[in-house]
């Protein structure tokens, strides 16, 4: 249980920092200074290094071991949001937010596999169905806990409450954590491991700046990245693994629910203050109908993988995701109020919920815990690149036809997500911490 709250504590700030921020952007720019450019690199440079490094980290926390790269991680992030606080220019502010991503992807990336090392079997499932319901709930409450920051203090307190925080956590790391097992005796992959921060790095900026040369070399730095590991010792990522359909399944299916639930969230939200003249507090509250069933079935998810098949659960949980999105998407329209919204967003939220957890423990169930790392990294860089696709990708229908036609969309991409489970997600692929599954 300690390792668990631990790990909850510690992710729970990060997530928290993704989002909070946006709230102060006004404020910071008035403070500062600085262009558009400035401040659109506060919320893209904690971001891109965020996503970029995921992968990296968690495939050489296999190596270089799990509490290592955790305590690195907090150290990082705490030094670098103290940076933030005392930034006194828009750029020193860009660069310290840029270290505090990095210092995010250290904790993410092994986070995961820290609790798949400690627990075993159906006690994995639950501690990762709460770990993940309760990030879910931190990046919820952050608009709400910025405007209280900046309602009693100014800007820099977003960072800086992160300091005594980051402190506790890291004295609790040297008690709480397990020491790090003996290290392999292969040699690290660099080569692979730069190659893959430089791929991840370009690929995000591509989604996030959708400027084709960055796409161009991501595509070059692919090609490179898939010549090195080809002939790697031991590769920062096992290629072989995405012979595993169950693998492949879980970063497919990482993707794809983050550009429907992700991606729509910020146009649906749009609509609501926009169309529907909803305050920000106005629609962080209509956003509890999503987020208290997504808390609750979450947890039941993590319950129900002791008796049924992951693909069940997911498959079942996207179409109610699917459900969800079309009634949303029909209830759109001059006359409509947000009372008309709640059967969609709750089944949204419990949609969301159901599928969430069994696919969040899929990678890590399909390797050996000494893996366990190089699979959630995957997983977690997936569900990066696939919010800053989706914010990207469902721009082209909201521009042509609205909010109604996003969520629509969002519908069609959950019915996907149900086909994938179905497919590709298989029981006997479950080769550790498996759940004992059968058909319902």
């Amino acid at each position: 249980m300690a390792v668990l709250i631990m790990t909850i504590a510690a992710t729970a700030l990060l997530v928290i920092d993704i989002t909070i921020v946006s709230i102060a952007l006004p404020a910071i720019q008035s403070d500062l200074g600085g262009g558009l450019a400035a401040a659109q690199w506060i919320i893209i440079g904690y971001t891109v290094t965020f996503g970029a490094l995921q992968q990296p980290a968690a495939s050489l926390s296999d190596r270089l071991g799990r509490r290592t790269m955790f305590t690195a991680g907090i150290t990082v992030f705490t030094a670098s949001s103290l940076a933030c606080g005392l930034a006194q220019s828009a750029l020193a502010l860009d660069l310290a937010r840029l270290a505090q991503g990095a210092g995010a992807a250290l904790i993410m990336a092994n986070a995961l596999p820290m609790l798949a090392q400690t627990y075993e079997g159906q006690r994995r499932n639950m501690a990762i169905a709460v770990w993940g319901t309760t990030l879910g709930a931190a990046g919820a409450a952050a608009p709400v806990l910025g405007g209280i920051l900046l309602a009693v203090a100014d800007w820099r307190a977003l960072f800086l409450v992160n300091v005594p925080v980051g402190i506790v956590a890291l004295f609790l790391c040297r008690r709480v954590l397990p020491a790090d097992a003996a290290r392999g005796t292969a040699p690290i992959d660099w080569p692979g491991a730069t190659l893959l921060l430089l791929l991840l790095t370009a690929a995000n900026l591509a989604l996030t700046l959708a400027q084709w040369w960055y796409g161009a070399a991501a595509v070059l730095l692919l090609a490179a990245f898939l010549l090195v590991e080809r002939r790697a010792v031991a590769p920062v990522l096992d290629l072989s693994l995405f012979r595993i359909p169950t693998f492949v399944a879980a970063s497919l299916l990482a993707f794809v629910s983050r550009v429907a639930t992700i991606g729509s969230s910020v146009y649906y939200v749009l609509y609501f203050e926009r169309e529907l003249g909803l305050t920000p507090l106005a629609t962080g509250l209509l956003m509890a109908a999503i987020l208290i069933p997504q808390l609750l079935t979450g947890l039941l998810a993590g319950k129900l993988l002791a008796r049924f098949s992951p693909s069940f659960l997911i498959a079942g949980g996207s179409a109610v995701l699917g459900l969800g999105g079309v009634h949303m998407a029909m209830t759109f329209a001059p006359a409509a109020s947000a009372w008309d919204f709640l059967p969609g967003l709750i089944l949204w939220g419990v949609g969301g919920g159901l599928a969430a957890t069994p696919k969040t423990t899929l990678a890590v169930n399909v390797v050996e815990k000494e893996r366990a790392g190089m699979a959630s990294g995957m997983v977690n860089t997936m569900l990066a690149i696939g919010a800053a696709a989706g914010v990207g990708l469902l721009g082209i229908p909201y521009a042509a036809g609205g909010a109604s036609l996003v969520m629509y969309t969002a519908a069609a991409l959950s019915v996907v997500t149900a086909v994938i489970a179905l497919v590709l997600v298989r029981p006997k692929d479950l080769v550790t911490g498996a759940p004992v599954t059968r058909s319902p």
